[in-house]
C-alpha cells in the first residue's frame, strides 16, 4: 500500500481505503441494530475484520482493472 500511495495511484488507493473504512462502519452499524443486537466490543471486532479483509479485496479489483501500475 505505501508503495501505491508514494506513486501516481494516490487517489485510487485512496479510494480504496475509504471504501473499506466504509465497509467496517456499516458491518458495525448493522451488527449493533437489531436483530442482532451485539454489545460494542465484539461489534468493533467484527467491524475490523470486515475492514481488514476488505483491503486486499479491494487492491485485487483495483490490480485487476488495470488501475495500479
Amino acid at each position: 500500500m505505501l508503495v501505491a500511495a508514494g506513486s501516481a495511484d494516490t487517489a485510487y488507493t485512496l479510494l480504496a481505503l475509504v471504501c473499506c473504512v466504509v465497509v467496517g462502519g456499516l458491518v458495525f452499524h448493522i451488527s449493533t441494530r437489531p436483530p442482532l443486537d451485539m454489545a460494542l466490543g465484539p461489534a468493533f471486532l467484527a467491524g475490523g475484520a470486515a475492514g481488514g479483509l476488505a483491503i486486499p479485496i479491494a487492491f485485487d479489483v483495483l490490480e485487476r482493472l488495470g488501475l495500479l501500475s
